[in-house]
């Protein structure tokens, strides 16, 4: 019976790749400790940006300002209640704009109400996560959305052109 020791095994997809960019848009400096905390210990790298508010945002995925430089996210996780615009404006800008549309966005949010994630889902939500209370489960939530977005799912190439159309 053959058998491979780690030194000979294949890389898998995501070790022969950059970590893959997400755009974490939250206000509350504990809830953005613990995310991070979350995507740190997750189930592979990721290189997590972080701004506090939807106008930040939008300047992060225009590259404007001081995000000239800054990668396109191939994944962008918001919570809902934000300090002026809220993640629905967010939502509603990201899903309108043809350059933006294909980045799936995840509402992650403590709002349990089914009117909240209906509209986060009219609006164009991905999918939405209510935050769990618990440490190991918020971490846990964490850990699971990294695992379905980069290791199940197949997502759209984020460095192809802005607004290329889909080959039929």
């Amino acid at each position: 019976m053959a058998t491979t020791s780690d030194a000979s095994r294949l890389p898998t997809p995501w070790e022969k790749r950059p970590p893959p960019e997400i755009l974490l848009v939250e206000d509350e400096p504990a809830e953005l400790y613990l995310l991070r905390k979350g995507f740190d210990t997750g189930p592979l790298p990721v290189a997590l940006h972080s701004v506090p508010s939807v106008s930040e945002a939008l300047a992060f995925l225009r590259q404007a300002g001081p995000y000239r430089q800054t990668p396109r996210p191939q994944l962008i996780v918001t919570s809902i209640n934000l300090a002026g615009q809220s993640g629905f404006e967010l939502l509603a800008a990201v899903k309108q704009d043809p350059d933006w549309r294909k980045i799936p966005v995840i509402v992650f949010s403590t709002y349990t109400e089914p009117a909240i994630i209906r509209k986060s889902y009219a609006l164009g939500a991905n999918c939405y996560i209510t935050k769990p209370q618990e440490l190991d489960a918020f971490v846990g939530a964490i850990h699971a959305l990294v695992a379905y977005w980069f290791t199940v799912a197949s997502l759209s190439d984020p460095l192809a052109s802005p607004g290329e159309p889909d080959p039929v």
